[in-house]
Order: structure tokens, then sequence, then C-alpha cells
């Protein structure tokens, strides 16, 4: 008869593993834009891309605050 024996190490999360969104209860690894984010971060910690600027997008929004200026 073969005993085996229980795993008793406990692991660390590894550093790769991607944690859900907490408005979709983590069910999904990808960010849907749902959250309002504060100061470039999202309600899950991370930066959220749907509150970042590119390049072109802030050329336009600097041309129409100048526009509006006048």
């Amino acid at each position: 008869m073969k005993v085996y024996r229980k795993a008793t190490r406990r692991r660390r999360i590894r550093t790769q593993t991607l944690y859900g969104c907490p408005l979709t209860r983590n069910r999904s690894c990808w960010c849907y834009a749902l959250c309002t984010p504060r100061n470039g971060i999202g309600d899950c910690g991370r930066p959220a891309g749907h509150a970042m600027l590119s390049r072109t997008q802030l050329a336009i929004l600097a041309y129409k605050t100048r526009v509006e200026a006048r």
C-alpha cells in the first residue's frame, strides 16, 4: 500500500499572475473600462489604460483649449 503525503508548503502568488477587474468580480483578467480612475489608477490598483491619453489626443485637447480661449 502506497501512502501519499499532503503538501504542506504554501507557494507565493506569482508576480505575473493577472488579477481580474473588481467590478466584474474578478471574472475577467482584462480591463473593460468600467471604473472611474483616480489619478490614472483604476479600482484594481493598476494603471487604467482608458485614463491615459496619447500624443495625438493631448494635441487635440491643447488645440481645443486654445481655440476656446480666443
